[in-house]
């Protein structure tokens, strides 16, 4: 439970984190893939083998240590697959990774779009969380509703 003063901005964290809707735009999917991409890389150095790693490892929670890795692995596509390897840490000129890849600049957004949303809807797919510690058992919980 949190301190009474941040315990209304944290149950609105929690309801938009297990909301998760999909940003509407190319430019908001760019962003979210960049932030999730810098949130699971310690440094740029090793920046080309992290995101390349498989990403399968859960933690203590059964929650994925690194989603985003794990859903660009999901990708069934290699073509795609490297494709967003190569895009997801590029935030300054995207459309030069497509370009790098071939694509024509006619489709590069459509492209760049439809690429970023599978990527979404397979980062979305997440394991089951179970418990920890810090959540009340069923005991605890009926406990508190009898008192």
């Amino acid at each position: 439970m949190r301190a009474e003063p941040y315990a209304a901005a944290h149950e609105q964290s929690r309801e938009r984190h297990d909301r998760r809707i999909m940003p509407g735009s190319l430019s908001g999917l760019l962003r979210w893939a960049h932030l999730a991409y810098v949130a699971e890389t310690p440094n740029l150095e090793h920046a080309i083998r992290e995101v390349a790693d498989d990403g399968d490892r859960t933690d203590s929670d059964g929650m994925y240590r690194t989603p985003l890795r794990r859903a660009l692995e999901a990708i069934s596509d290699p073509d795609r697959r490297r494709f967003l390897r190569d895009l997801v840490p590029e935030v300054l000129r995207p459309s030069d990774i497509a370009t790098l890849h071939g694509i024509p600049d006619w489709c590069q957004c459509d492209v760049m779009y439809r690429s970023l949303a599978m990527l979404w809807d397979r980062y979305r797919d997440q394991p089951e969380p179970r418990p920890t510690y810090l959540d009340k058992s069923d005991s605890q919980k009926a406990a508190e509703v009898a008192a």
